[in-house]
């Protein structure tokens, strides 16, 4: 049976999920998958080779991430997006008019950006996607950080990203991570962005983490903190027993979604 039509951002995530689970992926057969041609499906591939995200061979594509490294934006979009969407979705009930807002970098953290419903709102974010999606839904103010660019993940970072948030009270944060460990310390990929998300820790009245489940008990080699940081969790219903413990004992407050 064929999908439904998607949109290009969508199939191309869901071409990343699929090779991030079999390590290869035919033109042919993605063609079939999402009833398009495979001249369409070779422009996917592409389009994601030089995003770093995958390489092309005849016919076919196949993975080149390795996860002791950073993930690219491309390769996180694909992973438990439901569970992201949903996670986004109520994450932004908690954003009222006339609030300063962070929002993080991360692919969750998007899902927050696209829900927000009000418009009488100040974002601020070290995220392109982030500034982009808000300005296109009307907020009324809009700060990208300034800083370097990451190629892969498509953040800013370095002293210009922290001195940045420096300049903003912030009365929601809404982060994300690149994992927690088995002994509760929220973790990056590189210390460039670890360095980022401690300003926006610092600066925030109210940390929200925003993560599904496959973030606990895994992530980078980078501490950023220890996890009773945050005030409130919002992830899904896969959540482990032990990080509820956790939460209940540091007085974080967590929803559950899906």
């Amino acid at each position: 049976m064929k999908k439904a039509r998607l949109l290009p951002e969508e199939r191309r995530n869901a071409i990343l999920a699929m090779l991030e689970q079999e390590g290869r992926v035919f033109c042919s057969e993605l063609a079939d998958t999402f009833g398009v041609s495979e001249m369409t499906i070779r422009r996917d591939l592409t389009y994601l080779e030089r995003l770093g995200a995958l390489r092309k061979v005849h016919g076919a594509a196949v993975s080149v991430e390795d996860e002791s490294h950073d993930p690219s934006f491309w390769v996180r979009a694909g992973r438990s997006r439901g569970e992201k969407r949903a996670i986004g979705r109520e994450a932004a009930k908690l954003i009222g008019n006339g609030e300063v807002i962070a929002i993080d970098v991360g692919t969750t953290a998007l899902e927050v950006a696209r829900n927000i419903t009000c418009t009488d709102v100040i974002i601020i974010t070290a995220s392109p996607h982030v500034a982009f999606n808000v300005v296109n839904q009307g907020i009324s103010q809009v700060f990208l950080t300034g800083g370097v660019m990451r190629p892969k993940t498509f953040t800013l970072t370095g002293a210009f990203a922290v001195q940045g948030l420096n300049n903003f009270n912030i009365s929601k944060a809404f982060i994300g991570t690149g994992g927690i460990t088995d002994d509760y310390f929220l973790t990056e990929h590189s210390p460039e962005e670890a360095e980022v998300k401690k300003a926006l820790i610092k600066r925030s009245e109210e940390v929200i983490l925003v993560a599904d489940h496959s973030k606990f008990n895994s992530g980078g080699f980078v501490k950023i903190g220890p996890l009773a940081l945050v005030h409130r969790i919002i992830t899904d219903k896969r959540m482990s027993q032990n990080l509820i413990d956790y939460a209940e004992r540091n007085r974080i407050s967590v929803t559950a979604v899906g």
